[in-house]
């Protein structure tokens, strides 16, 4: 007896589909390894930003913005991790979904859109039908008619028993018959590892597709926690006062000598040195001068103007 003729199994399609998936997941992998540089530098930079030299509101205006920006890249790294990790259903949970909506009707089968509504990735293996299913109208009958069929039979034959599969009566003393199953369930098999090298390639492109989105979304909310933290140094730097740690010598400008509790025998302006304080609030100690003696003033605006001779 001659045995039939059947489909090549599609094993170069698996392959297909398993590159593309290892490809998309080196995407991923750069994603996951550009976003944790990104996040690198912005810790880097919040480290070098004196936020002590700045306003308190503009400390934690900048911190507001490193905060947003780490945000954003952490969103990004979280996303393409869990891409990275989606398991993808089996032939098993593909076929116990069709069962679940009762897609084995035939009406039902023949509608891939309202399947679409309830099932997307069923209907996207429906579309491709010829590709991915073969000859079987279904995923569960390629599982259950013939793979565990196929097995099934191979298993009857190997005990010496006749089997009927697929309207044929199979016996275990012909070899053609032996032969068919063989083929028939390797075919199957072949059909069953594209369907799920597919399926995973699919589902992991779709939230790949997902991702690339919502980091659009994400780039403006970086840029933008960048920006005010770049510029708030700028803007919110508050100048240290200079501490005078050595004496260094001023003039002094006696404004209100009474305010100031300067004698009235003392010239307007004296000579003297600033021994402590900052530049904004310096305290002077001045030279005697005549019947002036020397003094210990705290500068008052209103009453005295003290001008360094050296800044410190």
């Amino acid at each position: 007896m001659d045995i039939p003729e059947m489909t090549e199994a599609p094993t170069s399609q698996v392959d297909y589909f398993e590159l593309k998936t290892e490809n998309l997941a080196g995407t991923l992998k750069w994603l996951v390894a550009s976003a944790g540089s990104i996040a690198v530098a912005v810790i880097a930079g919040l480290q070098l930003t004196s936020l002590q030299d700045l306003r308190l509101w503009a400390a934690l205006i900048a911190i507001l913005g490193a905060v947003l920006a780490l945000s954003a890249v952490g969103l990004v790294l979280f996303g393409a991790a869990r891409v990275l990790a989606l398991n993808a259903p089996t032939i098993i949970d593909l076929s116990n979904r069709e069962l679940d909506l009762g897609l084995l009707q035939a009406n039902r089968l023949g509608s891939v859109e309202k399947i679409g509504a309830e099932a997307p990735m069923l209907k996207w293996v429906y579309e491709r039908r010829t590709q991915l299913l073969g000859e079987s109208r279904s995923i569960t009958e390629l599982y259950t008619d013939e793979f565990v069929g196929s097995g099934l039979a191979l298993a009857a034959l190997e005990r010496k028993e006749p089997y009927a599969l697929a309207g044929r009566n199979l016996r275990p003393e012909e070899p053609s018959d032996v032969a068919w199953v063989k083929t028939k369930r390797t075919q199957a098999k072949a059909y069953i590892q594209q369907i799920e090298a597919a399926v995973a390639y699919q589902q992991r492109l779709e939230a790949y597709q997902r991702l690339v989105k919502q980091i659009q979304g994400l780039a403006i909310w970086f840029v933008a926690g960048i920006i005010v933290f770049a510029l708030t140094p700028v803007v919110g730097f508050a100048p240290k006062s200079t501490e005078f740690t050595q004496p260094v010598p001023a003039r002094i400008h006696v404004l209100e000598a009474q305010v100031a509790g300067v004698p009235q025998s003392c010239p307007a302006t004296l000579k003297g040195q600033i021994v402590g304080g900052s530049l904004q609030s310096p305290i002077v100690v001045t030279e005697p001068v005549g019947t002036c003696p020397a003094l210990r003033l705290t500068d008052h605006p209103e009453a005295i103007i003290v001008v360094p001779e050296t800044i410190p």
